[in-house]
């Protein structure tokens, strides 16, 4: 019975790491969704700019009062979106503590020798290799 309660153990966990992830990763989807729809009126905005600075120079009025207004509404949006992308960033740097950050106890692998990949290499040790014909 001690294999199955760790069996079960296990499964529930990976199940609640699983869900803690799925809810983390709706909620960076959800955000980046609004970044999209705010970057989307800033556009606009830019034309509507464009159009009022036009057509204050037509009518030969200042330009800078016709399209000021439309400039702070931008750099309102600009700052919530600055917002927004710091969340998300919070978000992704936030660890949860899950079966992934538990450690296991394997004895083979501790009995195992480690290759690190960093002896060096010395040709006078190396046998040459006739070419295959």
């Amino acid at each position: 019975m001690e294999f199955l309660d760790k069996v079960k153990k296990v499964a529930t966990d990976v199940a609640a790491a699983s869900s803690k992830q799925s809810k983390k990763l709706y909620s960076i989807a959800k955000l980046n969704l609004e970044v999209v729809e705010k970057q989307n009126s800033v556009k606009n905005l830019y034309k509507e700019a464009g159009f009022e600075a036009y057509k204050a120079y037509k009518e030969e009025k200042d330009v800078k009062e016709a399209v000021l207004p439309i400039l702070e509404k931008i750099d309102s949006i600009e700052e919530k979106i600055a917002i927004i992308r710091k969340t998300i960033d919070d978000i992704k740097n936030t660890e949860e503590v899950g079966v992934e950050d538990t450690p296991s106890v394997d004895s083979e692998a501790v009995e195992a020798d480690i290759y690190d990949g960093q002896s060096e290499y010395v040709e006078s040790e190396t046998e040459p290799v006739d070419p295959v014909e």
